[in-house]
């Protein structure tokens, strides 16, 4: 374990062989160089901070990133933020940003944002929670993007796209959501509503509404490139 009253920096490797790895800034940041390496091999890997994290490359079965009153960030240099089988991100600001994306290669993702969220996934990934203050922006660069749970942005927008296929549960909203299923089908398995935003659902090939959708006094707009189901 690491634990510091103040900053922690990490400039350099830390290897936990077959044990966790845990790093605690009490009452300060967390800031890792871009080509840090972090590894909890088979256990989890845990950064808590009073304030921002700065991410280089977290691996571990699980890992687990808190920044309770800050940001958290992708560090210049990093090519790869998380490594790992479940990723929970917590944030008191925002997680990642439009010009530099939180980067994961992980199974299952939770997240919570004070803010903003900006995450790239490199494969299919399935979303458990994700709640954020202000608009939410997830893309999976190859396979499929399904979501199991709710997806909320409490005063912004929501911005989902599956490389291949994507499968949505409940998505809220104040502002636009927009739903993008790349190169396969789009389906939708519960409520999909915004308080003040349009709606836009566009699918490579079929989309299937199993749920009601509702954009109070806005358009709704459904795109299914080769068909178009409701059911």
């Amino acid at each position: 374990d690491v634990c510091s009253s103040d900053l922690v920096n990490v400039g350099a490797n830390i290897t936990a062989a077959d044990n966790a790895v845990t790093i605690t800034g009490v009452t300060g940041d967390i800031v890792m160089a871009g080509d840090a390496l972090i590894t909890a091999t088979n256990h989890t890997a845990s950064l808590t901070a009073a304030d921002d994290v700065a991410l280089g490359h977290v691996m571990g079965s699980d890992v687990v990133i808190i920044a309770s009153g800050g940001a958290i960030t992708n560090a210049a240099g990093s090519v790869m933020n998380v490594t790992a089988a479940n990723v929970s991100f917590t944030s008191g600001a925002d997680m990642g940003q439009s010009t530099r994306s939180l980067t994961t290669n992980v199974d299952t993702l939770t997240a919570q944002s004070g803010g903003e969220l900006f995450i790239t996934e490199a494969d299919t990934l399935v979303v458990t929670t994700i709640t954020a203050q202000d608009d939410i922006t997830l893309n999976t660069l190859a396979g499929d993007l399904t979501t199991s749970g709710l997806v909320q942005s409490t005063a912004g927008a929501i911005s989902l796209t599956g490389a291949d296929n994507l499968i949505v549960d409940a998505l809220t909203a104040q502002g636009a959501i927009a739903l993008n299923a790349a190169q396969g089908n789009l389906t939708t398995n519960a409520l999909i509503q915004s308080t003040v935003g349009t709606i836009t659902l566009t699918g490579a090939n079929t989309v299937n509404v199993g749920a009601n959708i509702t954009a109070a006094d806005n358009a709704v707009t459904i795109t299914g490139v080769t068909d178009r189901k409701s059911t």
